[in-house]
């Protein structure tokens, strides 16, 4: 008898989180409907007791997989769990967070029914020690959608956002995603870069023909020191260079796949607001690599005043790092 392919397939990539991933996986198997689950969880080489952690749940229950891998970051542990998932959908979880387990059995649900490309949900913030958080939950919360009681394209669900506030989360844990739609559109994540998220949800969202808004909170992200801080020394060098190579490459991926003007204008504003927010964070306007940044891009594609005086900033800083 041909075995029952999962439903979803959750996987976690895991690096020295020992002190949540329980946390973690209960939230998963209190969920109505877990059974149908496949959860991987990958270890990338964790360095504490995380591993042991992850064999003690694998040895507990049945539906959970442990594979350990030498470190090698968050976005190839993703791609080892997405070559390995059985299940019709997959949903990246990250091992210190946890699920709303009344919600999630709903997410399992709508898959079976809809059958859509992809499933997006809202988040919640919670403290280091599980309560709720007071910090402003923006990214967690798609705003804006009119579209919740049938499945749209992925470009409607960016237009309404964006024509409603400007913006759309770009996190992948607000979401599960059918693993064929993934496979036929080659849509891995890019190895050895940060912000790994901002690069891949857009395009995943760009060619998802049929994604389904579920309103309700499915995910806690949970808020750590480590979540706040800014990088420094050589960890911010890999940072910056990740900012430099995923704005223009989205510029490009926008340019290539989208023939509606209207549309391509919302996407260049909303990637020039975020890129020029980076740039300014890590402090890449004070750095020499303000040099390799086209001003005249940003110059055109930006739609806000701030964003303006920002580029008239880069503007004036690359002439000084010209003849610095």
């Amino acid at each position: 008898m041909e075995e029952k392919r999962p439903a979803l397939s959750v996987i976690i990539p895991l690096y020295n989180s020992e002190g949540f991933l329980s946390e973690c996986l209960d939230s998963i198997l209190k969920t109505e409907g877990s059974e149908e689950l496949e959860i991987m969880i990958v270890n990338d080489g964790s360095t504490d007791g995380s591993l042991k952690v992850a064999k003690d749940l694998e040895n507990a229950h049945d539906n959970i997989t442990v594979y350990d891998r030498p470190h090698g970051g968050v976005s190839d542990a993703r791609n080892y769990g997405l070559e390995r998932a059985k299940g019709d959908y997959v949903f990246f979880c990250d091992a210190d967070d946890k699920v709303v387990p009344s919600s999630f059995s709903e997410v399992i649900r709508t898959l079976r029914k809809d059958d859509p490309d992809v499933i997006i949900w809202d988040g919640a913030m919670i403290r280091e020690d599980g309560t709720p958080s007071d910090e402003k939950n923006v990214f967690c919360i798609h705003r804006g959608i009119t579209s919740k009681d049938v499945p749209v394209s992925g470009k409607k669900i960016l237009e309404e956002q964006l024509m409603s506030c400007r913006d759309h989360p770009t996190v992948i844990w607000l979401g599960a995603y059918k693993r064929s739609f993934l496979t036929e559109h080659g849509l891995l994540f890019r190895s050895g870069i940060r912000h790994e998220d901002d690069l891949w949800v857009p395009m995943v969202l760009m060619k998802a023909g049929k994604v389904r808004y579920i309103p309700s909170e499915v995910y806690l992200y949970r808020v750590r020191p480590s979540s706040l801080s800014r990088p420094s020394g050589q960890d911010v060098k890999s940072y910056i260079e990740s900012i430099l190579y995923i704005y223009p490459f989205l510029y490009g991926y926008v340019r290539d796949n989208e023939g509606d003007g209207r549309f391509r204008k919302l996407m260049e504003g909303n990637l020039t607001r975020k890129y020029l927010h980076w740039i300014f964070r890590y402090g890449i306007h004070r750095s020499g690599y303000v040099k390799s940044i086209d001003t005249s891009l940003l110059w055109k594609t930006s739609n806000r005043i701030r964003d303006k005086i920002r580029v008239i900033i880069l503007i004036i800083r690359r002439k000084f790092a010209r003849y610095g």
